[in-house]
């Protein structure tokens, strides 16, 4: 119990810097996809994150803000626009990553996307998809 309510807590303070921040990436995503260990359905999706944490925020057609935590990660080229990275193995999109003119982040690989993988693997090989944002 004392770790979910210190759980809550940190997601809170964290959450509120960068919910107060503009999008940095804003646009519609045709597929649903796991983002984190949540599913998403399609529909119109703002991104933000603050420099420094370690949490994107996304809120998507159903208006609820949700916190993710990823990466800073350093590209050697900066995109003019905004794009998202995902993996898709057969009808099944993950999101990867988020690229900005003011940076990048990587989203850990999760449970349901190494499993999703290893059934691929046996198929056919996954896929990369870049969807470009505003």
């Amino acid at each position: 119990m004392k770790r979910l309510v210190l759980s809550i807590l940190t997601v809170s303070v964290l959450a509120l810097p960068v919910c107060a921040q503009r999008p940095a990436a804003v646009g519609d995503i045709p597929f649903g996809f796991v983002a984190g260990n949540m599913t998403m359905p399609a529909g119109e999706y703002a991104f933000g994150y603050s420099t420094g944490l370690f949490t994107v925020t996304l809120a998507g057609p159903d208006r609820h803000a949700r916190v993710l935590s990823a990466n800073p990660e350093e590209t050697q080229s900066v995109p003019e626009q905004a794009k998202l990275i995902f993996h898709r193995y057969g009808d099944q999109y993950f999101l990867s990553e988020i690229r900005t003119p003011d940076g990048s982040r990587e989203f850990p690989v999760s449970r349901l996307e190494i499993e999703a993988q290893k059934t691929a693997s046996a198929k056919r090989a996954g896929e990369k998809i870049v969807l470009a944002m505003r």
